[in-house]
């Protein structure tokens, strides 16, 4: 999901082996990415939404959430 703050929002499931989210914080900080603790709240665009508030880049077509460590990894490996 892509934010105007120039911020993207990763539906993920639990991983962990990404626990420790310090081993991440200079790429998170360098993407301007953010983990929201579990049971946290994330304001979603509605499926036909494309506001310029935030809207969805890929709009989830069913359960599937990759584990948080493997966006936690493509961070890593397509961060500046």
């Amino acid at each position: 999901m892509w934010h105007r703050s120039r911020r993207y929002t990763f539906l993920t499931g639990y991983s962990a082996e990404a626990e420790d989210h310090s081993l991440y914080a200079r790429t998170l900080l360098r993407t301007n990415s953010l983990i929201i603790p579990s049971l946290g709240i994330v304001a979603l665009p509605s499926p036909t939404d494309q506001g310029t508030y935030r809207r969805w880049i890929e709009p989830a077509r069913d359960g599937y959430r990759p584990c948080l460590k493997t966006v936690l990894d493509a961070l890593v490996a397509c961060a500046p």
